[in-house]
């Protein structure tokens, strides 16, 4: 852009781009997704590393106490319903991130064409949008077997 060119007005805000899903396709929700996911995701490594950093300088002073209140304090129903919420964020963010290299590569992504109005994306024309809808069924797959994970083989009472 030349010195003098302007950027048009941001009428929708600092959100309002990216999270605007009316009248949205299939990939379009996919990329929300794919934001918040990651949203959700970076907080909890924050929110983990904060946890952990409390239980070094235990374990370094030689204070079993500090681990076995923690280790109590997360075995339950809540915590573990937190974490099969952050176990399928994470799948689904990971997933998708792969497909969102692959069309970024141009694997799948199929032939450029003029864009001429009704736009329609040519990734939705390929397989793009089958591998969105598999990393979607393996992301349920292993939601599932997350849940299996967390509430059946620990046996809560």
């Amino acid at each position: 852009m030349s010195a003098g060119a302007k950027f048009p007005e941001n009428k929708r805000g600092v959100l309002g781009g990216w999270a605007r899903v009316s009248h949205a396709n299939f990939e379009r929700w996919l990329y929300l997704l794919h934001r918040l996911t990651g949203i959700v995701v970076g907080l909890y490594l924050i929110a983990h590393l904060v946890e952990t950093s409390d239980v070094v300088p235990a374990y370094l002073g030689n204070n079993p106490n500090v681990w076995n209140d923690l280790m109590a304090s997360l075995y339950n129903p809540v915590m573990h319903a937190g974490l099969l919420i952050i176990a399928a964020f994470a799948v689904y963010h990971g997933l998708n991130g792969v497909r969102l290299f692959l069309a970024a590569s141009g694997v799948g992504v199929g032939r450029p064409i003029r864009p001429e109005w009704p736009y329609a994306p040519v990734s939705l024309r390929s397989s793009q949008r089958a591998l969105g809808w598999l990393f979607i069924a393996v992301t349920l797959v292993l939601t599932i077997y997350a849940f299996y994970q967390l509430f059946i083989v620990t046996h809560f009472v």
